[in-house]
């Protein structure tokens, strides 16, 4: 009974401690739980003799003193300690600050997104909703916590992109970043974006591909802009962001589309260090300072964008010879995976896009072989090779407000490949 005693005591002084706990208790709210064992004689039956026991007369010694040396104490809320005895008012003299301080609503609304450094959220983040709705609070007493959470919800359905039409998918005033956006993947996701409402801003290393896939965005009828970019250096892609800013306003999804693949195809044994990190500057290197670029503009001006990566089935699958090319799919699955959590608290969110066999200009030859043709393809449960333009409905739900909750995910599209 002693060590029940003693638990139910701690269990107490630990909800006191507790801020949340003491705003409703001075609001009012009586919490019967605490009050059933506020006072340990409560519990025990009374003494026959009258005198108090020895252990009663040092929990009283030890209250006595608690209340001596913290009734003077003022915690930075302004409120006394629950042992203070004083009866003082809410607000302090020379302290601002009361019960219905916005301060101590964010205390009791608590902080979900926070900084793991300074224990503090964001640079201009809200905090969020409370699990406790509105009417929780209003029933225990708490009409300004109820008024403040409501305040926030309007706040941030006010927030959320909306458009005239109330179609989640229109993309009408957001901008799309597509490297190695000239053909291929990249060009099936620009046409379909552009379709969607969105202006394009495309990278490439050759200008004729460039000129030509921006002839055929633009009839859609919205802004394109085609750049010519070699991702894997730093000062191109960071001079060629500028420049897509200052023609375009803005960045509203970043796709690290460009790559190239392995030549030669030789055993690992001898595999050179010169064609390893030609592969790993483009496909690791390029995807690497594209999307660090575009992450630094979001933050910065407060964009809820979307960054995505091209990565491939054979960062999942044995890749036999391809070691250096599958090995930077990898990272690319890693890299966006790892965005997703860091970034999520500035409403950015990171994905990865893993293609199956698809005919573009870097597999055109090899899915035309016949080895391709009579031992790959039936394998391919659609019956066909996949082509760009299977990737614009996958670009567009990314870049619409229908994904904003969506993120850290891996989407493959290979006709089922992978699963046959």
């Amino acid at each position: 009974n002693e060590r029940r005693r003693v638990n139910e005591r701690r269990r107490v002084n630990e909800r006191r401690r507790n801020p949340l706990t003491r705003h409703y208790r001075q609001k009012g709210v009586q919490d019967d739980r605490n009050a059933q064992y506020t006072n340990d004689n409560a519990t025990r039956p009374p003494n026959p003799s009258g005198k108090r026991t020895q252990k009663q007369q040092r929990q009283n010694h030890t209250g006595q003193r608690e209340n001596k040396t913290r009734s003077g104490e003022k915690p930075v809320d302004g409120r006394p300690h629950p042992n203070n005895t004083n009866k003082e008012p809410k607000t302090q003299p020379g302290n601002t600050q009361s019960l219905d301080h916005p301060a101590m609503i964010e205390a009791a609304l608590g902080w979900r997104q926070v900084d793991t450094v300074c224990n503090q959220p964001p640079p201009g983040m809200p905090p969020l909703a409370c699990p406790r709705d509105a009417s929780w609070w209003t029933h225990h007493g708490c009409p300004e916590t109820s008024r403040a959470i409501q305040t926030q919800a309007r706040k941030s359905e006010s927030q959320m992109p909306t458009n005239p039409l109330g179609n989640p998918f229109d993309l009408t005033g957001k901008t799309a970043l597509i490297t190695g956006g000239n053909s291929g993947i990249g060009l099936g996701m620009a046409k379909a974006v552009a379709a969607a409402g969105a202006n394009v801003a495309i990278w490439g290393t050759n200008a004729a591909k460039n000129e030509a896939a921006r002839a055929e965005i633009a009839k859609a009828g919205h802004h394109v802009l085609a750049l010519i970019c070699d991702v894997g250096d730093e000062a191109a892609v960071e001079a060629s962001f500028a420049q897509t800013i200052e023609t375009l306003g803005r960045v509203d999804g970043c796709f690290a589309n460009a790559g190239v693949s392995g030549r030669g195809g030789k055993p690992f044994i001898d595999m050179a260090a010169e064609e390893w990190r030609r592969v790993m500057r483009v496909n690791l290197d390029g995807a690497f300072f594209t999307l660090r670029t575009a992450a630094k503009h979001m933050v910065q001006h407060k964009i809820e964008g979307v960054l995505a990566g091209t990565a491939s089935l054979a960062a999942i699958e044995g890749s036999p010879r391809s070691e250096h090319y599958a090995a930077t799919k990898g990272g690319m699955i890693s890299m966006t995976r790892s965005l997703a959590v860091e970034l999520a608290r500035y409403g950015i969110r990171a994905h990865s896009i893993l293609p199956g066999w698809i005919d573009t200009n870097m597999t055109e030859k090899t899915l035309a072989s016949d080895g391709f043709q009579n031992k790959v393809l039936p394998r391919v449960p659609m019956r066909r090779w996949g082509t760009g333009d299977d990737f614009g409905g996958i670009a567009v739900y990314l870049m619409s407000s229908a994904s904003r909750y969506h993120t850290g995910d891996t989407f493959v599209i290979d006709g089922g490949y992978s699963l046959f």
